[in-house]
């Protein structure tokens, strides 16, 4: 059931792919107590209100040459802007584009191919993509420190269900330094709630966490909500994005072009 609510009526026009990590999470965390607040590879807010912001993406899977409205490949995850051709994302979307060919696309149609991809090392479920030209962008800057405990951030991210960006709003519950996420472990993880009706549901990860212009986390995963259903106080997990700055800053071209605020 998994596969089919996620490929929805025609099958042939998307790849199973990305859906390896959620489904693999079903089968993992499944026999949880709470099924609601189980984590799974999501981070489409369940808001219908569109939100165009340069700053994210849409990872596809397949070929700009091939790219037509019949054929447009699979849409995998949400990716943010840093500057010099460089966007992060969550380490298993990345996995999942390694050996095929892949590409960015704005909202506003602006496309840029996938030439590269870094996995942050040390088990971080963090990672970078490297594009050719196509899209304006303005850069996330990093941050100087993590989110606390208490703290309140954005969430925006694409899905599977919808054909543009939404937003949630979370509060940090906690800091972990590690959590089980499906089939794999990762390290510096803030687990969050939903404080709006707006919350994850099944679709893309790598979405931002985000104060302002400052990038604080990549989405992970979220509690099961295959329906996409609205939801106060549902689980999120995010990927800390402030212990891996400096490695992130050796990878951009001049060393910094995302500047650390916080």
């Amino acid at each position: 059931t998994c596969i089919a609510n996620a490929l929805g009526s025609d099958p042939m026009k998307k790849l199973i792919v990305p859906l390896i990590f959620s489904c693999l999470s079903t089968l993992f965390i499944a026999p949880l107590s709470n099924a609601a607040d189980s984590p799974l590879a999501v981070a489409q807010a369940t808001s219908r209100e569109p939100v165009d912001d340069d700053r994210i993406a849409a990872l596809w899977v397949g070929s700009l040459d091939e790219n037509t409205s019949r054929n447009r490949g699979n849409r995998l995850c949400t990716v943010s802007f840093l500057g010099d051709n460089v966007w992060i994302t969550a380490r298993h979307c990345a996995e999942d584009a390694e050996g095929s060919p892949a590409y960015l696309e704005q909202s506003d149609g602006e496309q840029a191919e996938v030439i590269r991809t870094d996995l942050v090392p040390n088990n971080a479920d963090t990672a970078l993509v490297t594009t050719g030209p196509g899209i304006n962008a303005h850069p996330f800057e990093l941050p100087t420190r993590s989110l606390n405990t208490g703290d309140t951030a954005n969430l925006t991210g694409y899905g599977l269900t919808n054909d543009f960006a939404s937003t949630a709003v979370v509060r940090i519950t906690q800091r972990l330094k590690s959590q089980k996420l499906g089939p794999s472990t990762f390290k510096d993880i803030l687990e969050s709630e939903s404080i709006t009706p707006s919350r994850s549901c099944d679709g893309d990860s790598g979405a931002p966490v985000y104060v302002g212009n400052v990038i604080y986390a990549v989405h992970s995963a979220g509690g099961f909500n295959p329906s996409c259903l609205d939801g106060i106080n549902r689980k999120m997990w995010h990927s800390d994005v402030f212990p891996r700055v400096e490695w992130i800053k050796s990878r951009l071209s001049h060393d910094g072009s995302s500047d650390s605020v916080g």
